[in-house]
């Protein structure tokens, strides 16, 4: 999945539309909680015989919202399983910016 896909994904979730940065806001651009920043954390690769036949992003997918929102982190988690992304998750509260961040790896 492309870096763009990925953008078209997240923000077809229910509320999200104009929701959604890669990497991160500019200073002083992020709209109002709940949003999502996403990067290509790394890559898996196919190869063999010292060929790289090609290579797959890994996303870091964070959605930060205000309080723990059970239900948002189940929209985006039905929205992964409807297009067969596999994903893990983590969730953590940031003191420094009083919200809560939970990231899927995909």
């Amino acid at each position: 999945m492309t870096i763009p896909q990925m953008k078209t994904l997240l923000e077809s979730v229910n509320g999200f539309d104009k929701k959604v940065v890669y990497y991160e806001w500019p200073i002083n651009e992020a709209p109002a909680l709940p949003f999502v920043c996403f990067f290509s954390a790394s890559e898996t690769a196919f190869a063999a015989d010292n060929i790289n036949y090609y290579s797959v992003p890994r996303f870091a997918v964070e959605l930060y919202t205000k309080t723990r929102d059970l239900t948002t982190e189940a929209l985006f988690e039905s929205k992964f399983r409807e297009n067969d992304i596999y994903f893990t998750k983590g969730t953590e509260y940031l003191n420094d910016e009083r919200c809560w961040v939970t990231v899927y790896t995909i």
